[in-house]
């Protein structure tokens, strides 16, 4: 597996007992190279023919979990609920963490993220503002 985050990963620890966990074992099936892209932070892993993945999602805040997933033939695009850890583990090596750290929050998705200002996919958007700042 190609991994283009070299940091050293943390050991896999336990869930708490607030969170949640779900696991996908993804594969391609016919032996086509698959890429796992997992957004917001865009972050994405090749994988070669035949090879198989476990992804394993965490998520810190209790509640729902919602995974949005697109398949197309050469790659899985994954949108990650907020505040939720993406750890892949293939056969031949170790779990790594690939997506939702603790210490890089996603702006507007992850709860500890300092971004005041509203998503940019806000909808309606905000009124036109004049040179002078007041609206219209």
């Amino acid at each position: 597996m190609r991994w283009r985050n070299r940091r050293v990963p943390e050991p896999s620890k336990p869930v708490a007992p607030n969170s949640s966990e779900t696991q996908y074992l993804v594969t391609s099936g016919d032996g086509t190279a698959f890429a796992v892209c997992i957004e917001p932070e865009g972050m994405s892993y090749d994988f070669p023919p035949h090879e198989r993945v476990l992804l394993t999602f965490r998520q810190r805040v209790p509640g729902v979990q919602h995974l949005e997933l697109t398949h197309h033939k050469d790659a899985l695009i994954i949108w990650r609920p907020g505040d939720t850890e993406v750890w892949a583990t293939v056969a031949d090596g170790p779990t790594e963490q690939i997506a939702g750290w603790a210490h890089i929050p996603a702006p507007w998705i992850d709860s500890n993220s300092e971004v005041t200002s509203p998503p940019p996919w806000s909808w309606p958007p905000p009124p036109p503002t004049q040179n002078d700042g007041s609206p219209g």
